[in-house]
C-alpha cells in the first residue's frame, strides 16, 4: 500500500509539473549526400542539394524535453564530374537516390520553451538525435535511360565469392539541431540541420573494388560491367582490360552520410485539446 501511495504522489506532482503538448507540422527544405563521390570542396557538394519535405510531430514532455517523429522525403545526388580531381573525373560515376525516412528522436531545448511564454521563453536553440528507418534506391543514367543500380551488382555483389547485394532498407542515426520561435501561443516556426550516420556505403552504389570487365559481365551481365567502369566515356577509349579485380574504386571503410536542412511550420495543441494549461490526463480535485 505504501508503494502505491508513493507512486501516486510522485505521478501527481510529475503530471502537474509538466506542460505536455502535442505539436504537428510541415518541413520544407533540401537534402544532400556525403560519400565517395564528394567533390573536394563543400561549396561544390552543396550544389548537389535537392528538394526535400516532410512532416513532424512533437510531444512536449516539459519545457526542456520533447519526443518527436519525422516522416521525410528527399533526393540525394552525386557526380564525379563535379570534382576537380583528375582521377575522379576519369572514374566518371554518378547517381541519384530518392529516399523515404521514418525517424523517432529526442529533442532537448537549450532554453525552457513555452509557446505561450508562461513557463519559459518563446525562442530556443535545440539539439536532437534518435534512430531512423529509411528506404532508398540508387540509380544512374545510361544512354538517356534511368537504370537502377542495386540489382546490377556493379562490384560483383551476388556473384560467387563476393558479398550479397546490399539492402535498400536501412537504419541510420539522425543527429543535429536547430532554432524554433513561437510567433503566438499556437504557431511555431523554425529551421534545423539534421545529419544521418548510415551503416551502408552504398547510397551511391560505390564502395570497394572494381571487378574485371569480363568477370563481371560473365557473372552479372554486360550492363553491370559497363556501369561499373565508365572511364571510357571520358577518355573515348573502351578498354575491357583497364581494370583488374581488386583495383581501387571507392573507400569501403567509410560509410555514407546524408543531410537535410529544413524550415519548419507547426501548430501546438493542448495536451487534452483544450483547457488545463496543456496538461494531459492529470487528475484534478
Amino acid at each position: 500500500m505504501r508503494f502505491f501511495t508513493v507512486l501516486f504522489v510522485v505521478s501527481f506532482f510529475w503530471c502537474n509539473a509538466q506542460t505536455q503538448q502535442l505539436e504537428v507540422g510541415l518541413q520544407v527544405g533540401g537534402s544532400y549526400y556525403s560519400g565517395d563521390m564528394d567533390a573536394p570542396t563543400f561549396s561544390k557538394n552543396v550544389m548537389n542539394t535537392n528538394f526535400a519535405f516532410g512532416f513532424l510531430a512533437r510531444y512536449h514532455v516539459n519545457t526542456k524535453l520533447a519526443f518527436r517523429g519525422n516522416l521525410t522525403f528527399g533526393k540525394l545526388e552525386g557526380n564525379d564530374s563535379m570534382s576537380d580531381r583528375a582521377w575522379q573525373i576519369e572514374r566518371n560515376l554518378s547517381f541519384t537516390n530518392n529516399f523515404t525516412e521514418l525517424a523517432g528522436m529526442v529533442e532537448y531545448n537549450l532554453f525552457s520553451f513555452d509557446a505561450a511564454g508562461r513557463e519559459g521563453r518563446t525562442f530556443t536553440p535545440y539539439l536532437t538525435a534518435g534512430v531512423a528507418y529509411y528506404k532508398h534506391n540508387p540509380k544512374t543514367t545510361y544512354q538517356g535511360q534511368t537504370v537502377m543500380l542495386q540489382p546490377l551488382g556493379t562490384e560483383g555483389q551476388g556473384m560467387e565469392g563476393f558479398d550479397e547485394k546490399y539492402s535498400l532498407n536501412q537504419i541510420s542515426i539522425p543527429f543535429g539541431g536547430g532554432l524554433k520561435l513561437a510567433i503566438n501561443d499556437r504557431t511555431v516556426i523554425g529551421m534545423e540541420l539534421i545529419g544521418r550516420r548510415t551503416f551502408t556505403d552504398h547510397l551511391d552504389d560505390l564502395s570497394g573494388r572494381y571487378v574485371a570487365y569480363d568477370e563481371l559481365r560473365a557473372g552479372n551481365g554486360e550492363i553491370s560491367a559497363i556501369l561499373s567502369d565508365r572511364t571510357g566515356e571520358v577518355t573515348g577509349v573502351f578498354d575491357p582490360e583497364r581494370r583488374t579485380t581488386g583495383d581501387f574504386r571507392g573507400k569501403a571503410d567509410v560509410k555514407d552520410y546524408y543531410f537535410s536542412g529544413m524550415v519548419t511550420f507547426s501548430y501546438m495543441f493542448d495536451g487534452n485539446f483544450g483547457g488545463n494549461g496543456g496538461q494531459i490526463g492529470c487528475p484534478t480535485f
